[in-house]
């Protein structure tokens, strides 16, 4: 029996039953089968959704961020008042030590940063919509939506409100680092802590009562001074 594909069940009838012309136009339409369906595997193999590896990789590469990333050393030198880097426990860092590092993602922390990495590509770098930009950001890493205020002082530096505790690592390196830059090319970034400030009768996102506020530093300046001390306008 002949081979037979979906080309040769199109033989017209005078055909049909002659082995010879049968496996003429099995072979001749074959390889183009082939090849049409390794086609329609390359677009799910090199989508960001499903692809792993070294197609993933190969996504990034196109997109613009690499599987391999800077990273702070974290639960390694000792530490105070934490019992697993504690004494006995933490190694002592050294003056020459380095207290940075690099981390090779897994696939899904990876498609996350992708996918956070395209979105920076095609956000339009406006204030209004940073906010929306950045909560769409830690949706990708499993966060739910936060209140995140950017002032823009005027003078070429911007202050992001955003806790470091409640942010992802990778995020938080992301940002900071301006792997993923929010900013336009010679602005200066200052991250400065989102925790409510503590207040009576009185509760928003940022203003809360006790033991969920957080006593306001009257001592110490705020992020706009700081900017225009660092200008030289105080």
């Amino acid at each position: 029996m002949s081979n037979t594909n979906e080309y040769t069940d199109f033989i017209a009838g005078y055909h049909v039953g002659h082995e010879n012309f049968t496996e003429w136009v099995y072979t001749l339409t074959e390889p183009l089968l082939m090849a049409r369906e390794r086609l329609a595997e390359l677009r799910q193999a090199f989508d960001v959704d499903t692809a792993v590896g070294v197609q993933l990789d190969a996504v990034g590469a196109r997109v613009g961020i690499s599987r391999t990333l800077p990273m702070r050393i974290t639960d390694v030198y000792f530490e105070l008042d934490n019992a697993d880097l504690g004494f006995d426990c933490g190694i002592w860092k050294g003056r020459f030590d380095p207290s940075d590092g690099t981390t090779t993602l897994d696939d899904d922390m990876y498609r996350a940063v992708i996918k956070s990495k395209i979105l920076a590509n095609k956000w339009n770098g406006q204030n209004g919509t940073l906010p929306e930009f950045l909560t769409r950001v830690l949706s990708y890493f499993g966060m739910d939506s936060k209140v995140l205020d950017m002032q823009d002082m005027q003078t070429m530096h911007i202050a992001l409100h955003l806790t470091e505790s409640e942010t992802p690592p990778i995020v938080w390196e992301l940002i900071t680092r301006r792997i993923i830059d929010i900013t336009a090319a010679g602005v200066s970034i200052k991250i400065v802590d989102n925790d409510p400030w503590f207040g009576f009768d009185y509760e928003t996102n940022s203003v809360k009562g006790f033991d969920d506020g957080y006593w306001f530093p009257f001592d110490q300046p705020t992020a706009v001074q700081n900017v225009e001390a660092e200008n030289g306008e105080v």
